[in-house]
C-alpha cells in the first residue's frame, strides 16, 4: 500500500489527533499514515488530523520547508491529504542519474528517490507534476557492463582501489568507471580509443578486468529502481 499526498490547503482551527516533531514530509506522512490528513504547523511541528477547521488565505501558511513545500504558519496549518491507493504493477525502471528537469512523471524520465530509512522511500516528480509517492520499498539495483580496454579516460576523479565493485560504488555519480594497472580506479563521462583487450591484461581483486599499465578496463554502471506503479492515478504516475 502507497500513499499519495496531496495538498489540501491553510487552515485554522483543524482538530488535531497527535503531533510530533520532525523536519521529514515522509516522516510525518509515514507517522500519520492512517489518519485522513495530516500537515505541519512550523517547520518541525507534524500534525495529524481528523476534522478540517476553516480554510485561510494561503499566505496565512508562510513557512516554506522540506523541497519548498508549506509548512504552515504561526497558528495555521498546511493541510495534505492520505489517499491510499492499492498497488497493481512492479516497475522497473532503468535511470541514469538525475541531473536535469526531463519533465513529468513517467518511465522515461529522471526522477528522484529517497534513501528508505526505515519509514519509506520517497520518490519525487519533476515539475509540472506537484504529486508524490511514498512507498514501503524502493529497490535499488546497480550493475556493471564491461564495455572494453581503452586509452583514455577524461577522468573527473581518482582513487587507489583493488576491486571493480569498489569503484563501482566510489564512481556513482558519472557513468563510466574504469580500472588501470589493477590499482587504480577512474571515474568519467567520456571515453577515448577502445585497443585490443590483451592489452588490458590484469585481474582486480575481485577477478574482473583491471586494466593494464597504461590502459582501462570501462564499464557503464547500470542502475534500475525497481517500484510500484498504480493504474487509477493519471499524470502523476510512476
Amino acid at each position: 500500500m502507497v500513499t499519495l499526498a496531496n495538498y489540501i490547503g491553510c487552515y485554522a482551527g483543524t482538530r488535531l489527533i497527535e503531533s510530533q516533531t520532525t523536519e521529514s514530509f515522509l516522516a510525518c506522512s509515514i507517522h500519520c499514515l492512517h489518519k485522513p490528513f495530516f500537515g505541519f504547523q512550523g517547520k518541525q511541528s507534524c500534525v495529524c488530523v481528523h476534522v478540517l477547521g476553516t480554510k485561510v488565505s494561503p499566505s496565512k501558511c508562510n513557512v516554506t520547508c522540506f523541497d519548498g513545500k508549506a509548512c504552515g504558519g504561526k497558528s495555521h496549518i498546511s493541510v495534505y491529504g492520505n489517499e491510499k491507493c492499492p498497488a497493481s504493477i512492479i516497475l522497473k525502471i532503468e535511470v541514469r542519474g538525475c541531473r536535469e528537469n526531463n519533465g513529468g512523471c513517467g518511465e522515461q524520465i529522471c526522477f528522484e528517490a529517497g534513501p528508505d530509512n526505515g519509514e519509506g522511500a520517497e520518490i519525487r516528480c519533476y515539475p509540472p507534476d506537484e504529486n508524490f509517492f511514498m512507498s514501503s520499498e524502493v529497490v535499488v539495483e546497480r550493475n556493471m557492463n564491461y564495455k572494453g580496454c581503452f586509452a583514455k579516460m577524461h577522468s573527473s576523479k581518482e582513487l587507489k582501489i583493488e576491486s571493480v565493485n569498489s569503484c563501482l560504488e566510489y564512481c556513482k555519480e558519472t557513468f563510466f568507471y574504469g580500472m588501470k594497472n589493477s590499482d587504480t580506479c577512474s571515474c568519467a563521462k567520456t571515453v577515448e580509443h577502445e585497443v585490443s583487450a590483451e592489452r588490458c591484461n590484469k585481474l582486480c581483486s575481485d577477478g574482473f578486468s583491471c586494466g593494464g599499465s597504461s590502459f582501462y578496463s570501462v564499464y557503464a554502471s547500470k542502475t534500475s529502481i525497481i517500484i510500484t506503479i498504480f493504474q487509477n492515478l493519471k499524470d502523476h504516475i510512476i
